[in-house]
C-alpha cells in the first residue's frame, strides 16, 4: 500500500512540475504590466492575412533609431519596419508571410528606443496567430 502511495505522489508531483512549465508561454500571450509604462497598445491575438503589427507607445521613443532590429518573430517573418507617427512603429509583413493556423511570437527591443532601467522590461514579448 505504501508503494501505490508513493506512486502516486510521485506522479502528482511530475504532472505539477510539467504544469507548471508550461505557464511560462503565457507570459508572452500577456505581457507584464511593468510594460504599461512603454506600450499602450499592440498587434495581438488572431490576426488576418494582411494585417500589419503595430505598437504604439505610452510616450514618445526615439525615431532617430533605424527600424531594422528591433522586431524579431518565431517562426521568422520577413518584412519591413516603419515609424508611423511619433509614437508608433508598425511590420509589414512581406506577402505570404503569415500562414494560416501558425501562432507567431513578436519580440520588440524596447531598449533600443527607451531607457529601460529594470532589465526584464528590455524586451517586449507577445503573440499573434494567423486565423
Amino acid at each position: 500500500m505504501k508503494t501505490i502511495s508513493r506512486i502516486l505522489a510521485a506522479l502528482t508531483a511530475a504532472a505539477m512540475l510539467l504544469l507548471s512549465c508550461g505557464r511560462s508561454n503565457d507570459d508572452a500571450k500577456n505581457p507584464s504590466s511593468g510594460f504599461v509604462d512603454y506600450v499602450d497598445a499592440y498587434t495581438g491575438g488572431l490576426i488576418s492575412e494582411s494585417s500589419s503589427v503595430k505598437i504604439e507607445f505610452a510616450s514618445t521613443p526615439d525615431t532617430s533609431v533605424p527600424t531594422d532590429g528591433l522586431f524579431s518573430f518565431s517562426p521568422s517573418l520577413k518584412g519591413e519596419a516603419r515609424w508611423v507617427g511619433s509614437k508608433m512603429i508598425e511590420f509589414v509583413p512581406s506577402e505570404g508571410q503569415l500562414k494560416q493556423g501558425r501562432e507567431y511570437r513578436g519580440k520588440f527591443a524596447l531598449d533600443k528606443i527607451f531607457e529601460i532601467g529594470h532589465p526584464s522590461l528590455k524586451t517586449f514579448e507577445w503573440t499573434m496567430s494567423r486565423y
